[in-house]
């Protein structure tokens, strides 16, 4: 299972959404998945071992695609904005915003 097959399985919600389904609840309640995607990047920045990060980065890479197709974006987009951004010359460097 890949992250382009879940991308897939979230755009087939978004077309046909299914009762009961979690995507479909997410994708009709913005603020439940605003508060999941916090939840689960706190979650993920918290997580001590190995397999806490695995879990916790699966939850946030599921949430963040279901943002992404309910703004109307795809995973395409989101290789797109990497590759544009790598192959600029000049690079900022890695520190938090809160700290510029």
């Amino acid at each position: 299972f890949t992250l382009g097959a879940l991308d897939r399985l979230i755009a087939g919600r978004m077309g046909d959404p299914e009762p009961g389904s979690g995507t479909s609840r997410l994708l009709e309640h913005p603020g439940l998945l605003a508060d999941k995607l916090r939840e689960e990047a706190t979650e993920l920045g918290e997580a001590t071992t190995t397999d806490e990060v695995i879990h916790e980065a699966a939850d946030l890479l599921y949430f963040a695609l279901v943002r992404l197709r309910g703004a109307g974006a795809r995973l395409e987009d989101v290789e797109a904005e990497l590759r544009r951004r790598n192959a600029r010359v000049r690079r900022r460097p890695m520190i938090s915003k809160e700290a510029l």
